[in-house]
């Protein structure tokens, strides 16, 4: 049964610009993450849980004293600090995407079909296809 729930959700901040986000870039400067350069924070927010597939999972983080960064290694990558409270349990954004069968089979079909005759195969099919309607309308 899916519900509301109140929870410290990670976000990242930009190096760069200094935006929080969840993700694997930042989606105003584009800028990836890395664990090395990139800080980590929380923020209380309402998220949906019990649902599948679910959108945020429970993940135990470590905050520095020194430097506030949330990491899961032995010492925060910012500072080099390694003096680890206790963990904290804070819900990460586990992006998983939803998708119909018809949309995973073709997916599956196309990569097929570029592992056997490579891109020009999806060519060809698509200019057979095209000189039969070139034909069709002909007659």
């Amino acid at each position: 049964m899916a519900r509301l729930r109140q929870a410290p959700i990670e976000y990242k901040v930009c190096a760069d610009c200094g935006i929080e986000y969840e993700g694997a870039q930042c989606p105003q400067c584009r800028h990836a993450f890395d664990p090395q350069t990139t800080r980590k924070v929380t923020h209380d927010r309402l998220i949906l849980v019990g649902v599948n597939p679910p959108i945020y999972e429970r993940e135990a983080r470590f905050r520095c004293k020194k430097c506030g960064n949330l990491y899961a290694a032995p010492q925060s990558p910012l500072c080099q600090e390694s003096n680890p409270q206790r963990p904290t349990i804070v819900w990460v954004r586990t992006f998983n995407q939803v998708e119909s069968l018809e949309e995973l089979q073709r997916r599956e079909w196309l990569e097929g079909e570029k592992d056997e005759g490579g891109e020009g195969a999806e060519e060809t099919e698509i200019e057979g296809v095209n000189d039969h309607v070139e034909e069709s309308e002909e007659q």
